[in-house]
């Protein structure tokens, strides 16, 4: 498999304003508070925000997807804090990444991708 790189997930976002202007990220944010999420971190979408929004759930429907997602997640997570190629399972028991992975967990994003778009 080969992931292409032109594909629009691999671009970085524009954001805009009402008026459809490009506007700039702001420069810096801070957190005061903590501010849980799933497994309380930030950057994992809380339970029940996909289902209040599209009235239905990526995570219900298409529980082995959103596993492969979840999964490279993790795997993301230990590659940027401690360098790591691997991941922790929910049993935390660590699983070593490779092509078989990285190919279901994209086949899975792509499958997210087409789920969010034909709401």
């Amino acid at each position: 498999m080969e992931l292409p790189s032109k594909h629009r997930v691999f671009q970085n976002a524009k954001w805009t304003d009402h008026l459809g202007n490009i506007v700039e990220k702001c420069p810096l944010v801070f957190v005061s508070k903590g501010a849980p999420g799933r497994m309380g971190q930030l950057g994992v979408l809380k339970l029940g925000i996909a289902e209040e929004a599209f009235s239905r759930s990526f995570r219900a429907n298409h529980p082995d997807q959103y596993k492969d997602i979840d999964h490279l997640f993790r795997c993301r997570n230990k590659i940027a804090h401690r360098g790591e190629l691997s991941y922790r399972d929910d049993s935390g028991v660590t699983q070593p990444v490779d092509y078989n992975t990285v190919e279901s967990g994209w086949n899975s994003i792509m499958s997210l991708i087409e789920w969010i778009e034909t709401k």
